[in-house]
């Protein structure tokens, strides 16, 4: 950060900069202060800890904990999949939830090795996907 003349500038923010920022202006009879809370915005972290349950022929129910939000609430996840055997590295997207909710039924086709992802949208844009 810089502080000139009485300017504070924080370059290159991240969230270690969210707080409340109080500025006072001392004379030799009185003083003053005023605060600003500065918030943070960015997109959501990844989600974690994916498992697999509800195990159907073709189907399965993905869960998964949502990363911080970062200030923005979290509109939507994705869920892509990656064919391991046939396409590895080429992630398809597969499923969007409403971000109110943190699991999904997916259909699956049989004779697949199938590799799931999920990432987190909200107002600033897409967070990295999750770990597979």
């Amino acid at each position: 950060y810089i502080v000139d003349e009485g300017l504070l500038q924080i370059i290159n923010v991240t969230h270690r900069d969210q707080g409340v920022y109080t500025c006072t202006a001392r004379t030799l009879l009185d003083q003053d202060s005023g605060s600003a809370h500065l918030i943070v915005l960015d997109a959501p972290d990844s989600p974690a800890d994916l498992v697999l349950f509800e195990h159907k022929d073709r189907s399965v129910r993905l869960k998964w904990v949502p990363g911080d939000d970062h200030n923005s609430s979290i509109t939507e996840f994705i869920v892509e999949y990656e064919e391991s055997q046939w396409e590895p590295g080429r992630w398809k997207k597969l499923s969007q939830v409403p971000g109110t909710r943190t699991s999904a039924l997916l259909k699956l086709h049989g004779h697949v090795d199938y590799r799931f992802r999920v990432s987190a949208v909200n107002g600033v844009g897409r967070g990295e996907p999750s770990e597979p």
